[in-house]
């Protein structure tokens, strides 16, 4: 209309938007939770020893859906009386698993790991896997779930020689709530090859045990063994490790 004045749109100041982005950024995170854990030890003696581990992990979790991603190094050296000093533990891993639930008990699964294992002479090992599972038992307390799938393994060794196959993948995974707060998880995968099942596979436990200290300090104990039966030449086809550290909540 003729001799009206224009009218503006009010902006909100800026420190308003600020606010706001921030808000959503941590509402995000709220599906997110996180921890981080160290582990060393050492001795003097005889032989002198020296093993630290260090370890990161990250989960998402919704309604439907669970991603967990993990990666761990280890590290290890001795010395004995008037010899030079050798590594005795060079080990990384990292590890992406997904899961989404389809109906109920049942869900759709995807994994992926990547080793290094320098005393093992493993350059890389990938082992990709996807399939379906089922939730055995699931209540407030926690769950056992059971897995059945199809995979890849790929190992490369120094030296150049390699194995690889597709295989079958089966695997048990738990979680369970103990008093003081503590919680205990398993996990429990088996890669045979899809054709030699007693000539060509991977057996791999995890066993780790948390209980809190003081509010986001925990202490925490951790059991890992992988068993190839088609090791390099010269080396042992079982590695087991125990580790005794503290684990930071996120």
């Amino acid at each position: 209309m003729p001799g009206a004045r224009p009218r503006y749109r009010r902006r909100a100041p800026p420190l308003l938007h600020t606010r706001h982005r921030i808000h959503e950024r941590i509402s995000g995170l709220r599906f997110w939770s996180g921890s981080l854990d160290l582990s060393a030890s050492t001795s003097q003696a005889t032989t002198d020893t020296t093993q630290i581990l260090f370890g990161a992990s990250a989960r998402r979790t919704s309604e439907k859906s669970q991603l967990n991603i993990g990666a761990s190094y280890r590290y290890g050296t001795q010395k004995a009386d008037q010899e030079p000093t050798q590594t005795n533990l060079d080990e990384a891993i990292g590890t992406i698993n997904i899961r989404y639930t389809v109906w109920e008990e049942i869900f759709v699964f995807g994994d992926m790991a990547a080793t290094y294992n320098a005393i093992q002479l493993l350059s890389l090992r990938a082992q990709p896997s996807a399939g379906v599972g089922w939730d055995i038992l699931n209540n407030g307390d926690g769950r056992l779930s059971a897995k059945a799938g199809f995979g890849w393994v790929f190992e490369r060794y120094f030296g150049g020689d390699e194995n690889k196959y597709a295989a079958l993948a089966l695997g048990l995974d738990s979680e369970w709530k103990l008093p003081l707060d503590s919680k205990v998880t398993a996990e429990l995968n088996y890669l045979p090859a899809l054709n030699a099942f007693a000539d060509n596979y991977l057996l791999q436990a995890r066993l780790s045990y948390t209980i809190p200290v003081i509010s986001f300090l925990n202490f925490k104990v951790q059991l890992t063994d992988d068993y190839n039966n088609q090791p390099a030449a010269g080396t042992q086809p079982n590695s087991f490790y125990f580790n005794v550290g503290l684990s930071v909540t996120l």
